[in-house]
């Protein structure tokens, strides 16, 4: 009996033992990370949780229209900054093995880089090519392509190769909307052979592109404000001779932009595309809210005059998430970030408050708008807040805020 009873006790022990390992191998997630602190919405009472843990001064999220964090959760990757600096490096936070990891070897990305939903591989452009990197810790840089060789002389300077680095629908190939000098010139590079393809040149400034998730013949392009490299003087965003704001334009292969005109008559910013490709969606003003265009009918509507000044949606087209300047917009102004359902037509303040982060006389270079995207399949919110007189990562699981707004 004591042989058995013992037995039993090793056999307990051992299964407690595996019980306990199978748990420390579990994945992390905000909630549950040591690199995360809750944060509690004086105002809401909507919990979030911050990323306490820095490699950097300031830590800060992506630009909205692309996704920071992969489908399964593990990686998330953010920019970092190190004043009195402002280039910008990168790091992630590796969920599975609970570890933040620092990238200063990564410099200069553009606006939007690339990850893969998958892998977690980081894609970006400096004015030196397109690369590639694994967020894991033994990985390397891959240059992808250099500056294509039929991109005009630059005289005085490279701008960008790309706004936001989008993938095509068939994963093959990135859209680069390139700046050299005055000219504004487009294509894709094919991601296997660094292959570029020149879709058209401009003289006015087209960026923000973005590939049809769906199309891979398809981009969504915008005219945008820019200063002109030889003068200096800005220029605007045109209104065509019949009133149309020109801001929204689709561009189908082998075909000239096509221009559609913003809701009511009125003006667009901000834009992104639904994530069946039937649509895209867009800050609309000055009759504020949320717009949405219907590729297959040409039909608007509005979603919400909720005003809105960067939004993203849910991949079903149920939630919306967006912020919202407080006082006259500037580089670094206060926001708050609002989570809504198209459903119930009921919001919920996710940050009543996110603090001006410096002064109109002294904007910021650095872009401190809270961005707030979706992530992970729709579990998770990202964002940027402003506490602490620096920048910090927010992430807002998405389930209870799905409960408030009901």
């Amino acid at each position: 009996m004591r042989m058995g009873h013992k037995y039993l006790v090793h056999s307990f022990a051992a299964i407690l033992c595996t019980a306990v390992a199978l748990r420390c191998d579990e994945m992390r997630k905000p909630e549950t990370s040591r690199h995360f602190v809750a944060w509690r919405d004086p105002g809401s009472g909507v919990v979030s949780y911050a990323l306490q843990t820095r490699v950097a001064p300031q830590q800060q999220s992506f630009y909205f229209v692309n996704r920071s964090m992969t489908t399964d959760g593990r990686f998330l990757w953010f920019y970092c900054v190190k004043p009195p600096s402002n280039t910008r490096t990168m790091g992630v936070v590796d969920f599975k093995t609970d570890q933040v990891r620092y990238f200063p070897e990564i410099r200069g990305v553009g606006a939007s880089p690339y990850v893969d939903l998958k892998t977690g591989d980081l894609y970006w452009t400096t004015t030196r090519g397109v690369f590639r990197r694994s967020p894991l810790e033994d990985g390397t840089i891959k240059q992808l392509c250099g500056v294509p060789a039929s991109f005009p002389k630059v005289e005085r300077r490279l701008y960008q190769l790309a706004c936001h680095l989008t993938r095509n629908a068939s994963e093959t190939k990135f859209f680069l909307d390139a700046r050299i000098d005055n000219q504004f010139v487009c294509g894709d590079m094919d991601i296997a052979t660094g292959h570029y393809t020149e879709w058209g040149r401009m003289d006015v400034m087209f960026n923000h592109a973005q590939f049809s998730p769906t199309d891979d013949d398809m981009v969504l392009i915008c005219k945008e404000y820019w200063n002109d490299a030889v003068t200096g003087k800005q220029r605007v965003i045109p209104t065509s001779a019949d009133g149309i704001y020109e801001r929204l334009w689709l561009w189908k292969r082998d075909d000239k932009p096509r221009l559609v005109p913003p809701i009511n008559g009125g003006r667009a910013t901000h834009e992104w595309w639904g994530a069946d490709g039937t649509s895209f969606y867009y800050c609309a003003y000055p009759k504020h809210g949320i717009a949405r265009y219907d590729l297959k009918t040409g039909e608007q509507r509005m979603i919400t005059t909720n005003r809105a000044t960067h939004a993203h949606s849910s991949r079903d087209d149920r939630y919306f998430v967006f912020d919202q300047n407080l006082g006259r917009w500037y580089r670094g102004c206060a926001w708050k970030v609002f989570f809504y359902s198209a459903e119930s037509d009921k919001t919920v303040c996710i940050v009543t408050h996110n603090p001006a982060y410096n002064t109109p006389e002294k904007p910021s270079s650095w872009h401190p708008d809270p961005h707030p995207q979706f992530v992970a399949n729709d579990r998770y919110i990202v964002s940027t807040l402003n506490i602490g007189g620096a920048m910090n990562v927010l992430v807002t699981p998405v389930a209870p805020l799905m409960e408030a707004v009901k």
